[in-house]
């Protein structure tokens, strides 16, 4: 029984992880590449190569921009049962490591693999949590531009 539930747990973590991980990284650059597009001014534009233009373009304007934003944070949302896995999984190891069948390497790689599991939902937490704030931002952005930004979304 107890190497079944250790069987499962790392299974849990071997199959959530990466994808969590690999998920947030892109998501990570993706939100730093749209902060640095939006600080590009129009003076600065015409530097900027033809394809890189077209995405500034699209970032430029808030309504585009919150809707990049939104598409990105349902993105991130699809990760959820992959989070609750490696949820489950850390769970599963603690009760393990409670009872005293781990050996001293066994539960040295438990404490590693606990930290790699903690590391990657922070992780998760913090890039979702950037993208909440750039949302809310870009929102009270448009809010504040008023008129016909406000035209554009109640139609």
């Amino acid at each position: 029984m107890y190497s079944a539930i250790l069987v499962v747990a790392i299974l849990l973590v071997v199959l959530s992880i990466p994808s969590i991980i690999l998920t947030v990284r892109g998501s990570s650059k993706l939100l730093g590449r749209y902060k640095l597009l939006r600080s590009v001014n129009e003076a600065n534009a015409e530097n900027i190569p033809k394809i890189i233009l077209n995405e500034w373009t699209a970032v430029k304007s808030p309504l585009t921009y919150v809707s990049m934003l939104s598409d990105e944070i349902e993105r991130l949302n699809t990760l959820r049962p992959a989070v609750l896995q490696a949820e489950i999984a850390s769970v599963l190891i603690v009760l393990l490591a409670i009872i005293p069948q781990f050996e001293g390497d066994l539960l040295y790689v438990m404490i590693v693999i606990l930290v790699v599991v903690f590391a990657a939902l922070v992780y998760a937490r913090i890039n979702a949590h950037a993208y909440a704030v750039e949302y809310v931002t870009t929102m009270a952005e448009l809010e504040n531009n008023g008129g016909e930004s406000h035209d554009m979304i109640y139609g």
